[in-house]
């Protein structure tokens, strides 16, 4: 309800977070294709409003979806995007966040690096 009440308000960006915050609901349900509807259509809102931040958060978690759902490489590389996205906006704390995933989910310990600094 709250998410029709942001599209009748024409509240873009609340939308978008709200589909982001269903999204991750339906990812911890296991909900895949749910999970990855709600993430894509967040991305793209946050796309078209040019918010880097919420892009790259987007782009975290909806590579967690795509690494659970079997599509590996896929989502390895939306992860290394976002820390990329995320290191420029100088987000430690979401940097570190998406290292520790880079890390668990795609077996690759080079990506932990700043962690070590």
């Amino acid at each position: 309800e709250v998410l029709k009440e942001y599209e009748a308000l024409g509240d873009r960006h609340q939308v978008a977070v709200s589909r982001g915050k269903l999204a991750d609901l339906a990812r911890r349900r296991g909900e895949w294709e749910e999970a990855e509807r709600l993430n894509r259509e967040a991305l793209e809102t946050f796309e078209q409003l040019g918010d880097r931040r919420e892009i790259a958060v987007s782009k975290a978690q909806l590579g967690q979806i795509l690494i659970a759902t079997g599509r590996r490489e896929e989502g390895c590389a939306l992860l290394h995007e976002a820390r990329d996205a995320l290191r420029a906006l100088g987000a430690a704390h979401e940097v570190r966040q998406a290292e520790e995933w880079i890390a668990e989910l795609c077996g690759d310990r080079r990506g932990s690096a700043t962690m070590r600094r």
